[in-house]
């Protein structure tokens, strides 16, 4: 029975799940009226339970067996299951054809919001040679684990850790520091014009 730290200190990681919750504070830059971060906010956070009830309704509702295989996607292999008659079988095919265009967009996604962050950090005028950089360099990752099980360690022991240090956090973190840090410019300029004032009314 898991007790107070499994629960509470251990399952700390599960918050790795709403990593894509990061995604969201790259947007505002982006936007031409930043009215309309809230509506885009909740409809995607909206969107994004919806599609993951329904993928959790699906693996909870499938049998038992299931579970200990231990295949990439336990979508994909759920899917195996559909039969729509006789004309209609092994859909799993047109769920790969999806499963590979949304990876396609996951990708263009996190390669704009790392070029965006590069360029901002460098000062460079465009971002066009970077397009071809960040591609090797995202497909050179790709190749370091040797095999499945490999991925399955580092997304299980090494990447929920990732997630709660950078996304939650250093995030948070910086926050915190950034307000500090206007706090005390604030501070000062208002020092500054408070010494400006006094030294005018003893002038005159």
């Amino acid at each position: 029975m898991s007790g107070f730290f499994q629960t509470f200190v251990i399952g700390i990681t599960n918050l790795a799940s709403f990593g894509g919750i990061a995604y969201l504070y790259f947007l505002p830059p982006m936007l031409e009226d930043s009215k309309n971060f809230k509506k885009i906010a909740v409809t995607s956070i909206g969107i994004t339970t919806l599609y993951l009830l329904l993928s959790v309704g699906c693996l909870l509702f499938m049998f038992s067996f299931f579970f200990e295989s231990q295949e990439i996607s336990p979508l994909y292999n759920a899917s195996r299951y559909l039969e729509f008659g006789d004309f209609f079988q092994r859909l799993e095919s047109i769920f790969l054809l999806i499963w590979i265009l949304v990876f396609a967009c996951y990708l263009s996604i996190v390669s704009k919001f790392s070029m965006n962050i590069f360029k901002k950090i460098t000062n460079i005028e465009t971002k066009k040679p970077l397009i071809n950089i960040f591609g090797l360099l995202i497909f050179a990752i790709a190749l370091v684990p040797k095999n499945l099980a490999i991925s399955q360690y580092f997304e299980s022991n090494i990447y929920p850790y990732l997630v709660l240090g950078i996304v939650f956090f250093l995030s948070f973190g910086i926050l915190i520091f950034a307000n500090l840090l206007i706090r005390k410019s604030k501070a000062l300029i208002a020092k500054d014009s408070y010494r400006k004032e006094t030294y005018n009314e003893t002038s005159s």
